[in-house]
């Protein structure tokens, strides 16, 4: 792998070098109702300015100024045109695209994202630090430590997670190779839209030389799941912080967004497809799981679980939803619990390996304007960013359901519901707080933290055909 990244870092060095745009070009990169007749006409308005402010002659100065207050206006008027029938287009385009659609209005009524400045001086540890460097450094210490530092605050589980796991799944998933038609279908599906990690191939370049790529991809690949390595230099991730409250001067109050090779990607893509298909037919994912599962969504989980309150409170009972709050849980993952439920549900020998290989030795380093930390170690958690993480983090949960007692469980990926009908308050009382001593149990023996603060209980009363909360 590192040898073909080399070949075509060199070859796009020779073919296709960085260009470094001015801010004329962004401006109209921006704006692409600007054509190729326009920008010329543009030029042709600055030169008819500039001999109107450079004339000496009076008369030759107004004549200038009329020529160019011509110019200007018919350009206007094209520019206006120009604009309009772009829009039109657009529109017409993606009538069913909700997402584009908005992104069009917003484009129209100049409505610009909040801008995300990078910091230029940052507290971490009681430091404040100014130099770019050691603010990339500071951001990757915090990225990388919060996981483990979630995952020291959690007691210890009078229960080992293992208990919750009963008979093994008796298949085992078997890695079908992959070949060059599968990837082109792959390459061909990637957004040009979407930024690209370290250690990628520009979206553009791979779409061009798309079938040259696959033969190559394909050949290391099925390498990858015949020996059953991940290849470490798809495993490190480049991490861009994000603003997200309060004072701008906190580590604490940045997020992490992590860019992943898109070549990574494409072999995760591979793989997420046999690991799903092998899950899905053998019925292993719970049956309530909403999150990241085809013809899933959080509208179904929100119909499954208001129906059951409404025929709680049609049957004259009470219902009591518990809204969890799982604090940092793909950042808390504990990586031998996942491998050790991986087996357990079918994924053994090569394919385990892979996993392993997969989930270990990866690395992350943050760019803030330019200036790259070191390279830090991941031990925990399951990659953010990644296409395999979230279908992991069902697998590392799926087992929940399992703990508890008396209420129905949902789940959408990380947020979970639990749910109790009763007709009588007291028993409802006793069931829930002994389900959430049942829930706490499992959290501690697989790690992963409750925030307590933004957990929910809302008990619903039926009272004259009116939904009351307390």
């Amino acid at each position: 792998m590192e040898a073909l990244l080399e070949t075509i870092d060199n070859l796009l060095n020779i073919h296709a070098p960085y260009k470094k745009l001015s801010k004329q070009d962004i401006k109209f990169k921006n704006k692409p109702w600007i054509s190729g007749g326009l920008k010329n006409s543009i030029k042709q308005k600055n030169k008819l300015f500039k001999l109107y402010i450079n004339s000496k002659n009076p008369e030759a100065k107004i004549l200038h100024h009329i020529n160019f207050k011509k110019h200007r206006n018919m350009l206007e008027t094209l520019m206006k045109e120009s604009k309009r029938q772009y829009f039109i287009n657009y529109f017409n385009k993606n009538s069913d695209n909700l997402k584009a659609t908005w992104k069009g209005i917003r484009n129209i009524i100049n409505l610009k994202s909040k801008s995300e400045s990078s910091p230029k001086s940052i507290t971490h540890n009681n430091v404040t630090m100014t130099d770019p460097v050691d603010i990339s450094n500071a951001f990757n210490d915090y990225f990388t430590s919060i996981g483990k530092s979630v995952q020291s605050n959690i007691p210890s589980s009078i229960k080992h997670f293992s208990n919750y796991l009963n008979d093994p799944n008796p298949n085992s998933l078997f890695i079908k190779p992959t070949d060059s038609t599968e990837i082109l279908t792959i390459i061909n599906s990637l957004d040009l839209t979407k930024s690209s990690g370290p250690n990628s191939i520009p979206v553009r370049i791979m779409k061009l030389l798309n079938t040259e790529l696959s033969e190559h991809f394909s050949n290391i690949f099925n390498l990858s799941f015949t020996n059953g390595i991940f290849p470490d230099i798809l495993k490190i991730a480049k991490v861009v912080p994000i603003h997200k409250k309060e004072s701008k001067i906190l580590v604490s109050n940045y997020r992490p967004i992590s860019l992943l090779s898109n070549i990574e990607k494409i072999l995760e893509k591979l793989m997420h497809c046999r690991l799903y298909d092998f899950l899905d037919k053998s019925r292993l994912i719970y049956e309530l799981q909403f999150g990241f599962r085809q013809k899933y969504s959080t509208s179904y989980a929100l119909l499954n679980l208001t129906e059951n309150i409404r025929q709680a409170l049609d049957d004259r009972k009470f219902a009591c939803g518990i809204f969890v709050d799982l604090q940092k849980a793909f950042d808390t993952v504990d990586t031998n619990i996942l491998l050790t439920k991986l087996q357990y549900y079918g994924i053994r020998g090569i394919a385990l390996q892979w996993f392993k290989s997969y989930l270990t030795n990866r690395k992350q380093f943050v760019c803030i304007n330019g200036n790259n930390s070191n390279h830090s170690g991941i031990e925990i958690g399951v990659p953010q960013g990644s296409v395999l993480g979230p279908l992991l983090f069902l697998i590392y949960i799926n087992d929940l359901n399992k703990a508890i007692k008396f209420c129905k469980v949902h789940h959408f990926a990380d947020d979970t519901n639990l749910l109790h009908v009763n007709r009588s308050i007291k028993s409802l009382n006793k069931y829930v707080n002994y389900d959430l001593k049942n829930l706490t149990t499992w959290l501690n023996a697989n790690k992963i933290s409750l925030n307590v603060s933004k957990t929910e209980l809302i008990i619903f009363k039926p009272k004259n055909n009116h939904l009351t909360l307390n």
